[in-house]
Parts: C-alpha cells; sequence; structure tokens
C-alpha cells in the first residue's frame, strides 16, 4: 500500500486535476480515476457499518457523494467521456513514442487549460466586512474574452462571467461560469441532498441539534461565501433566473442543468433556441454557440426556462429540452448515446486502448442508469449499495477497492496503471514545456 500511495503522489505532482480542489477534504483524480478523502480514515468507514449512526453516517457519506458525483459527472456524461479519451489519447500518444504523432498531447494540455480559466479570471474582495458578512449579494453577467497563446486577446473567444455585490455596492468578486463550476454545482447538490437524507433519519426530538451542528453550516458557507463562489456561482445564476427563494431547490434545478449541458450533443448547439439573454447580443452567441460552450449551453437552457413560470422541479425536466428547441425523452437520449459511441472512432491505440474502452462502456451503463439530468441514479444510493464506486484513498493511508469487496484481486493491474500513468504524465509535462519555444 505503500508503494500505492506513492504513486498516487506522484500522479497527484505532475496532473492538473480538472474538478477544482478548494478545501483538503476530498478529491477527484480524473487521471487515476480515484477518490481522495484524507479526512475520512477506515475506522471511520467501518462506523458506517451495522446499527445506524447519523453522526459517523454525516462524517463519511457527503464528502464521499460530493466526490462520487465527479466520478458519475467524468464516466457516465458525453462531455466526461469525451474528457477520457482526451486524457487518454495524450498519455497513449506519449508511450508510443512517435514524436510525429504526439499532437494529441497538445489537443488534452490545451483542454485542462480552457477548464482552469477559473485559476485566471476569478477575482474575490478580500476584506474582512464582505468575507464575513451574510447578507444576499446582488449579481450582474458580463462577458470577457480570452487570450492566444502570444498573449493577444481574441475577439470570438468568449468568457461569460458573473459579477457579484454586496446589497449597498460592494464588489464581493468576478466568478466564471465555467465547466468546473457547473460540476462543482451538481457536486455540492450530491452533498447536500445526503445530509438532507441523513438528517430525515434522525428521531424528530433531536432533528434540529442535528442540522444545526452538520447540515446547516454547509448551506450557510455555500449560500453566500466568496470563496465558495465555484461552487455556487451555478445556483445563484439559477435562483436569479427562476426566482427561487430556497437553496437547496436552486442547486437542485442547476444540478440538473449541469447534467443536460454536459450531456448535449454537437449537433444540438445548432437546434438550440436562442434566448432572450442573448438576443441583444447576437454575436456573442454565434460565437459560443460555433464553440459548444456547455456553460453557454447552461445558461441558454436556464434563461429559457423563465418561459415555464413555474419551479417545480419535475415540471422544469419535463419541459426544457422543448422549451430549447431539444429532442426530448428517449430522443434525447438517444442522442447522447449515439454520440457517445460515434465518438469512439477518434480513439487512439496504445497501453491504455483496452483500459478506456472498459471505462466507456462502464460510463455508458452509468449513463444509462442516470439519464442525461443525471438524476435517475443518487450518489447516495450508490455509496450505501457499494455500486459504481471506483478505488478510493482513505485519510490513513488506506486503500479502499469497493470493486473487490467480491473476492476478486484488482490490485496487480491498478498498480500497473497507477505506475504507467504517473510516468506518462511526467514525460508529458516535459514536453508541454518545449512546445512553442
Amino acid at each position: 500500500m505503500a508503494t500505492a500511495w506513492n504513486m498516487i503522489e506522484r500522479v497527484r505532482e505532475t496532473h492538473r486535476g480538472v474538478a477544482p480542489n478548494l478545501t483538503t477534504l476530498g478529491f477527484f483524480d480524473d487521471s487515476i480515476q480515484l477518490i481522495g478523502l484524507p479526512a475520512v480514515t477506515k475506522a471511520d468507514l467501518d462506523a458506517t457499518k451495522g446499527e445506524y449512526h447519523p453522526e459517523a453516517h454525516s462524517k463519511v457519506y457527503p464528502l464521499l457523494c460530493h466526490e462520487l458525483r465527479h466520478w458519475f459527472d467524468f464516466v457516465g456524461t458525453l462531455w466526461g467521456q469525451k474528457h477520457f479519451i482526451c486524457l487518454f489519447n495524450a498519455l497513449n500518444s506519449r508511450l508510443n513514442n512517435d514524436p510525429s504523432l504526439f499532437a494529441p498531447i497538445m489537443t488534452y494540455e490545451n483542454a485542462v487549460r480552457k477548464m482552469h480559466l477559473i485559476d485566471y479570471y476569478t477575482t474575490t474582495n478580500d476584506s474582512d466586512d464582505v468575507a464575513s458578512s451574510q447578507e444576499k449579494w446582488k449579481m450582474q453577467r458580463t462577458i470577457g474574452h480570452r487570450f492566444s497563446a502570444t498573449g493577444e486577446m481574441l475577439e470570438h473567444r468568449r468568457i461569460l462571467f458573473v459579477n457579484f455585490t454586496t446589497q449597498d455596492g460592494r464588489f464581493v468578486g468576478r466568478s466564471p461560469v465555467s465547466i468546473s463550476s457547473l460540476l462543482e454545482t451538481g457536486a455540492m447538490y450530491s452533498e447536500l441532498y445526503t445530509h438532507i437524507g441523513i438528517s430525515c433519519t434522525v428521531p424528530e426530538a433531536e432533528r434540529e441539534r442535528y442540522a444545526e451542528n452538520n447540515a446547516m453550516p454547509y448551506f450557510e458557507k455555500f449560500e453566500y461565501e466568496p470563496t465558495m463562489r465555484t461552487y455556487s456561482v451555478a445556483a445563484h445564476l439559477t435562483a436569479n433566473v427562476l426566482h427561487i427563494e430556497d437553496t437547496f431547490h436552486a442547486c437542485a434545478v442547476a444540478s440538473a442543468l449541469s447534467n443536460l449541458a454536459l450531456n448535449l450533443p454537437e449537433p444540438y448547439f445548432a437546434l438550440m433556441r436562442r434566448s432572450k439573454a442573448f438576443e441583444a447580443f447576437p454575436e456573442v452567441d454565434i460565437d459560443l454557440r460555433a464553440e459548444r460552450d456547455i456553460p453557454y449551453a447552461f445558461i441558454t437552457l436556464l434563461d429559457n426556462l423563465s418561459d415555464l413560470n413555474s419551479t417545480d422541479i419535475q415540471s422544469i425536466l419535463a419541459n426544457v429540452p422543448s422549451l430549447s428547441g431539444l429532442p426530448e425523452g428517449s430522443e434525447l437520449k438517444s442522442g447522447i448515446l449515439r454520440e457517445m459511441q460515434t465518438i469512439r472512432g477518434g480513439i487512439i491505440n496504445g497501453p491504455f486502448r483496452h483500459y478506456l474502452d472498459e471505462l466507456l462502456d462502464y460510463g455508458r451503463i452509468i449513463f444509462e442508469q442516470r439519464g442525461p439530468f443525471g438524476d435517475g441514479l443518487r450518489e447516495f444510493d450508490a455509496a450505501a449499495r457499494r455500486k459504481y464506486l471506483p478505488p478510493i484513498m482513505l485519510g490513513d493511508n488506506k486503500i479502499w477497492l469497493p470493486q473487490a469487496e467480491d473476492g476478486s484481486n484488482i490490485w496487480e493491474d491498478l498498480e500497473g496503471r497507477w505506475d504507467l500513468t504517473a510516468k506518462a504524465l511526467g514525460q508529458i509535462e516535459e514536453f508541454v514545456d518545449i512546445c512553442g519555444v
């Protein structure tokens, strides 16, 4: 196990994860498909078995479900499957060691750079009076530009922002609407959903105390904590457009729309009805639509929902495709599955080819369970049944392998794959450093 721990550290030193890890409580590493729970030990995990203990469950399951949502969104959405193909094409290209075929490495690097736009574009007012304030924020959408590799502003490469201010006009911060923020909104919804689920099992006489100690701090921090805006910006947009007062309700709707945006097939961008918000900026709509920009898709789906005059989650799920001019029901799901199959034609052969094929097949099964909105399989249900879980690193340096609980021996395969991944990522980092020089 010590060897495995060292390999994981090697990977994390050379790989910029796509899902932002703003705390040390948990992480998901997409390069080795591993959930990390540094704040949870094997003893904590064992305490959730047998007799029901809400306090023990609240320490393990909300964090686990947050990271499990990342795993589901990577392996079980159309965007996530494209990401894994891009990642493993880069790994295979480098390990195949043909310099004339290294282009997929930079394709992957540029995709990761785009994911990390939040690192540069996010700004925050760190003054104490703003950071400690729990008052409601005002918000305004803005549009910015990205930059070329030579540092020049690109007129047609747009980025969508939300500026937050306090009620009296003090600047709170600027947040990009990014794939990372959509992923985090879904993960926070799963975390909040799990807290609520656990609290419902607490005896009524103890429920208020449990909520105050466990669930409520998460809601309060999620709503108006400036450093949490990556996690909450999509929920804030949803609450503002649909006039939703309840945080959990806004988060649930934002989570469903985020998943649909992550699953949107490329041909559907041309079909999508232009929202009223973009009617005044047709050139922006054209640019973002042509780029198949997923945050743009989220905002368009959301804005078009304003015509529904309902905030009921089931009504929203039933009507959002038609309100945006998209196929509905089984036709929508079939279109996503078709593109999942089509993109496999771009896979590069190499040492990871067999594993990637298995990963994509596995993700297709998860998508079939979850559906386009991600609501068909709850992370808490999957975690409680030990189903669809990847390897999990615990805080006491132990590796939990849910797939091996049936007695199968998968450790040797994992060890070999992680070692090869660490080697390839190191070589990719060296190659990226010399490109363009």
